[in-house]
């Protein structure tokens, strides 16, 4: 029987994050996104917020959120964190076919604040 190693949770919690470069870049972006009036979109309940079990090998949490408005379909934001200080900043934003805009991928590391 496999062991579930982590439990989801509903809402974007950088709150828990490490206070450093990669977290304050993430929460940056999303305050700008609602800021510019982005709505937040759908995404999985099981996706949203992962978090490991007590009895779990290694440390890794993971923070998802997803918004869209008029100029991209979708917004991607991802947060982890897990053992000795590692810390990733995944995002994507998709415009809408429609519009003349560019994709936008970009990844950050950090670790001990690296």
């Amino acid at each position: 029987r496999a062991r579930r190693v982590a439990r989801a949770r509903a809402s974007w919690r950088s709150d828990e994050a490490p206070d450093g470069l990669i977290t304050r870049t993430a929460e940056a972006l999303v305050a700008r996104w609602r800021a510019g009036g982005a709505r937040q979109a759908e995404l999985e309940p099981s996706m949203a917020s992962l978090r490991p079990n007590a009895d779990a090998d290694a440390r890794l949490c993971v923070e998802n959120v997803v918004y869209e408005d008029d100029v991209f379909r979708k917004m991607h934001c991802e947060l982890a964190w897990g053992d000795g200080g590692f810390e990733v900043l995944h995002v994507v934003m998709y415009p809408w076919a429609e519009r003349a805009a560019p994709l936008f991928a970009a990844d950050m590391g950090s670790f001990a604040g690296r």
